[in-house]
Parts: structure tokens; C-alpha cells; sequence
């Protein structure tokens, strides 16, 4: 591995404790060590170093818990997500890979930024973000902001990347493509 790449891996692993937190709520049966890199092609995530430190926070800092104790709701179904476009003024956004979409199919006017992308991507400023995914970036207050994935689960991890950079309404179509798709 490059030192570019090095750098680049710790990086993400120090800025975007968000990853582990939800890898590991989804990949509970595995027992992760420091040092290792971390695939899960079945959800299509990226590898990530995995780091004492990170380990460490992933315990003790889980948003997911938190937002439970808030009673803050980020979970939307497929029938709230359709009277929600039915409505208009809807900006979703599928987080699945590319592949994805071709094999398994795309919910109609989703922009596609893939998960690994989406921190990055809502980091863009307006001008940048208007420019590569031809759509007016969301505002932070923007409670229409809706992420969708196969199943909801990396749309839920994409909840949680954005809400650090003060996206607190984002919502997440629980079930995704599978129940969209019944």
C-alpha cells in the first residue's frame, strides 16, 4: 500500500468514526482486531483499518443509541417514502454501489452517490456538489432528504455520516429497495 493511500486510510479512520460504529452494528458476529482491514462485500463497503482507537470509541460513542434516546425518527417505509414523492420535493439518494443499481434495479430520480462517497460528497461545497451530481445540494435543514440502499441498512450508515455535518432530518427508507420493489 502507497504512502498516499496510508495517509488516506488513516485518515477515514480517525474522521469518520461513523463507519466502524455502523460495520459493527451490522457485522456484530465478527470479531474485529486492531490492524486488520475490514471487507464486507455482501453490503459492498470498502475496506477500513481498523485502529485500537477506533475500537475503542465504536464502544463507547454509538449515534444509533443516541438517537433512540433523543426519539428522534430517521426510519421511513416505502409508503411514507411514496407520499412523500407523490408530494414532491423529495431529493433521494441511492448509496448502493454501481453495480447494484444495473443488476437489481434503481428507485426512479435517485441521485446515486455511492456510501463511500457520501461524506466527501456533503462536504462539497454547494457549487462543487451542483457540478458533479447535477442536483442543488440539500440543505442542512432539509427534512425531505431521503438515503436508500437494498435493504436500509447503508442508508442508515449514511444517516449517520451526514449528521455530523449538521444534516440532522435526514431519513432513512427502512426495507429499501427489497420492500420498494414488493
Amino acid at each position: 500500500m502507497s504512502r498516499s493511500d496510508q495517509a488516506k486510510m488513516k485518515w477515514a479512520a480517525s474522521n469518520h468514526l461513523w463507519l466502524l460504529v455502523a460495520l459493527l452494528s451490522i457485522c456484530s458476529p465478527y470479531l474485529l482486531t486492531p490492524g486488520q482491514l475490514f471487507f464486507l462485500p455482501s453490503v459492498g463497503l470498502r475496506p477500513v483499518h481498523i485502529t485500537p482507537e477506533i475500537l475503542a470509541k465504536s464502544v463507547t460513542n454509538s449515534v444509533f443509541s443516541v438517537w433512540k434516546d433523543e426519539g428522534r425518527i430517521i426510519d421511513i417505509d416505502v409508503h411514507q417514502l411514496r407520499k412523500m414523492l407523490k408530494e414532491g420535493n423529495v431529493t433521494l439518494i441511492d448509496v448502493r454501489e454501481a453495480e447494484e443499481l444495473e443488476n437489481v434495479g434503481r428507485f426512479d430520480g435517485a441521485i446515486h452517490i455511492p456510501l463511500a462517497d457520501v461524506g466527501e460528497a456533503f462536504e462539497m461545497s454547494p457549487q462543487e456538489f451542483l457540478k458533479k451530481y447535477k442536483i442543488q445540494k440539500p440543505a442542512k435543514d432539509d427534512r425531505r432528504l431521503v438515503f436508500c440502499c437494498r435493504s436500509g441498512r447503508r442508508s442508515l450508515i449514511a444517516v449517520r455520516i451526514i449528521d455530523p455535518l449538521g444534516y440532522k432530518w435526514a431519513l432513512n427508507l427502512k426495507g429499501g429497495y427489497l420492500d420498494w420493489s414488493k
